[in-house]
């Protein structure tokens, strides 16, 4: 009987996919002109810490903050390393 479903992508091909979506998802949030009145409208909290912009989400009952302009995403008052699916989620959020 032949194979009708397609081959799930190869490790590679899946890390390639993820961060070019994490790329364009960074593309498209330096894009926004009004980043404050955008966090409004999707419930985000904006703050601005020592000059530079701040961006609070909340994802999965747990506190991001995203860090502009260099788009650092972290999980707030924590050290743990936010893993590159979750980032890309997290900048789809808006």
């Amino acid at each position: 009987m032949e194979n009708r479903y397609s081959p799930l992508p190869g490790q590679k091909n899946r890390e390639y996919g993820y961060e070019l979506a994490y790329k364009l998802a960074r593309e498209q949030l330096v894009k926004i002109d009004d980043i404050e009145q955008q966090c409004l409208r999707s419930g985000a909290r904006y703050q601005v810490v020592d000059s530079r912009q701040v961006i609070i989400i909340e994802y999965l009952n747990q506190s991001y903050q995203i860090t502009l302009p260099d788009i650092d995403i972290s999980l707030k008052n924590s050290e743990e390393k936010v893993p590159l699916r979750d980032k890309i989620l997290i900048l789809h959020y808006r």
